[in-house]
């Protein structure tokens, strides 16, 4: 899995159904008026550790492949000019500052739980199905006992956009 920069970058992956119960419980409460708050998830990590975990329940093994941020800029340079802009040297920047949010006061004001991110790619993501292959298709393999065989759902490619 490419990752653009070092193991540094820090964040609080937020759950997109916490934003929502934050949301829906600062409409018409008198503790929210004039305020603004910090909303993020409850565990602050690096990037790595999102993506291994997001690895880890979707059943999957991968090996994470850092892009030095100077060479992801100058890279971006030159393709932000491609049709659809997928990747800008203002992005490169974006991606690679930390994103931590401080949720002292969102907490103390609402009082509502936040998901850690393992939890919440439970909820979101499918699980692996596995199957196991048949008596009379086992013969024709050349296996001698039954071996699980994973599956992978078509939902897990389509991307984590809950976080």
């Amino acid at each position: 899995v490419p990752v653009v920069g070092n193991d540094k970058t820090r964040i609080n992956p937020l759950f997109i159904q916490d934003l929502g119960a934050h949301v829906a419980a600062a409409v018409g409460n008198p503790a929210a008026i004039g305020r603004t708050f910090e909303i993020g998830g409850p565990d602050v990590m690096t990037m790595d550790e999102v993506i291994r975990g997001a690895l880890q329940v979707a059943g999957k093994r991968r090996i994470l492949l850092h892009n030095p941020r100077p060479l992801m800029k100058m890279v971006a340079s030159v393709i932000q000019f491609a049709p659809g802009r997928p990747l800008t040297p203002g992005a490169v920047d974006f991606i690679t500052m930390d994103g931590v949010a401080d949720t002292s006061a969102l907490t103390a004001t609402f009082g509502l739980p936040l998901t850690p991110l393992r939890d919440g790619l439970s909820r979101y993501l499918p699980k692996p199905r596995v199957h196991r292959f048949a008596p009379s298709i086992a013969p024709m393999h050349g296996l001698h006992r039954y071996r699980p065989l994973r599956v992978e759902s078509a939902a897990w490619h389509a991307g984590a956009t809950g976080f």
